[in-house]
């Protein structure tokens, strides 16, 4: 039996036919693409884009810290502890246990006074405006 003859397989190239006609000639679509064309023009550029992609400069010397005497075996020790700690983190076990756990820190006091420490000053004034006083 020829499978590629059968009528269903026929409606089926019928209908993805028709489908590819309607998304070629559709013009949401048609935005989508313009959309995203422009977009992508706008980040292309702008500098930050420009400056993350440049090619480094040759007089520039880049240090791996990993590769350090002093600073690579911490570097080591704090990924070995991360790693664990990362996995706990993710579980569903801690999430299910520290949920009312948040609630409470957020709601402590201790939490209330280094968010209003934290917070920035409520008058528009710089920094530079409190120093010429």
């Amino acid at each position: 039996m020829n499978v590629g003859n059968s009528a269903s397989v026929r409606l089926f190239r019928t209908i993805e036919e028709k489908l590819q006609t309607a998304q070629r000639n559709s013009r949401v679509i048609g935005f989508g693409r313009e959309f995203i064309a422009s977009v992508e023009a706008i980040v292309r550029g702008s500098y930050c884009y420009r400056w993350l992609t440049k090619e480094p400069d040759p007089d520039i010397v880049v240090i791996d810290l990993r590769e350090t005497r002093t600073v690579g075996p911490m570097l080591a020790l704090l990924e070995a502890a991360i790693s664990p700690v990362e996995r706990m983190i993710s579980s569903r076990q801690f999430n299910s246990v520290s949920s009312p756990l948040n609630e409470a820190v957020a709601n402590s006091r201790t939490s209330q006074l280094a968010t209003a420490l934290l917070e920035p000053p409520e008058s528009g004034r710089s920094d530079d405006d409190n120093e010429k006083k």
